[in-house]
């Protein structure tokens, strides 16, 4: 990100320079991408530490999510898609391998070229992952609003409301294991896309026609980068929905109950207080969610209007 976000800066004000002038740049260029190199690697380490450590409790809860639901006889799968995700990654390796023919490889030169290629492809397999496992907790949270939904006119035993309550909180605490695992892809997808779009439309704008300038390869990372943005959201948002959806029945059964058998036990009245909502986060920077989007763009055109005419002043 950090070598494509100064390229364009570096090329500009080199343009405006003599060439004898202009040779220092060359120098701070080839240091600024070594640096995003070295900066990359560091944060891939720094990831794999965080990651290791609560994916490892996330797949922990899934364990005894589903040592409960096998006990109760509930249905339950936590095995991911595998068809689906092959899928996802075969469709993925043909597009990157299509667009890498289209630009030729005597585009690549650099290391940091060959570098800002390979990255969005590691980067989309990494959120392809994450939308498998967000979609296993969707799954379950479905699965007991369907349980509960389907026997809403029984008399449910506190023993059991009890259970489909621990039930739960184990997918909330895996929800939020998952959550700090990959808050550095949430946080790094979120940036990336967002610098990949503004600057991309600012080269069109500034530098087109020029043969820096790769019209086919920057159109393509923009909308791969935005289309795994816009996906991982949707997911997200689908998985808080299904977890709303059980809370409220969940509600209705302890509020609404003719016997007034459940609004007096102890557990069950802590829950209707004590509730806390599934959030997911980038370092707790700001909630992921279709908001952020808005955001994007609208700080994307505002940082392009004033560039824009920053530029036609001179």
């Amino acid at each position: 990100m950090f070598p494509t976000l100064w390229t364009g800066v570096i090329y500009n004000v080199s343009n405006r320079l003599d060439t004898n002038d202009a040779m220092w740049l060359d120098f701070l260029l080839f240091g600024i991408r070594m640096f995003g190199v070295l900066f990359a690697e560091t944060i891939s380490i720094i990831w794999f530490i965080i990651y290791k450590k609560h994916f490892t409790s996330f797949l922990i809860e899934l364990q005894k999510l589903e040592f409960i639901f096998k006990k109760l006889g509930f249905p339950c799968n936590m095995t991911m898609s595998y068809r689906k995700h092959v899928v996802s990654f075969l469709l993925i390796t043909v597009a990157f391998i299509a667009n890498f023919l289209i630009r030729r490889i005597t585009v690549f030169r650099t290391v940091q070229q060959i570098f800002s290629y390979v990255v969005p492809f590691i980067l989309s397999i990494m959120v392809l992952m994450f939308n498998e496992f967000v979609e296993i907790l969707t799954y379950q949270f479905k699965t007991m609003c369907t349980i509960v939904s389907s026997s809403k006119e029984c008399v449910y035993p506190h023993r059991k409301i009890e259970i489909l309550l621990q039930c739960q909180d184990v997918l909330e605490s895996a929800a939020t294991q998952l959550n700090k695992a990959f808050s550095p892809l949430l946080l790094l997808l979120i940036v990336i896309t967002f610098a990949r779009a503004t600057l991309g439309i600012y080269n069109f704008l500034i530098i087109s026609g020029s043969k820096v300038m790769d019209i086919t390869g920057t159109s393509f990372m923009i909308i791969v980068y935005i289309a795994m943005t816009i996906n991982m959201i949707n997911i997200i948002t689908k998985l808080l929905r299904e977890s709303e959806a059980f809370d409220k029945a969940i509600y209705s059964l302890i509020v609404f109950d003719d016997t007034n058998t459940h609004a007096t036990n102890p557990k069950l009245s802590q829950y209707l207080t004590g509730r806390k909502k599934i959030r997911f986060t980038a370092f707790d920077l700001f909630e992921i969610n279709f908001s952020v989007l808005g955001q994007m763009v609208a700080t994307g055109f505002t940082y392009l209007i004033i560039v824009v005419q920053l530029d036609a002043g001179k």
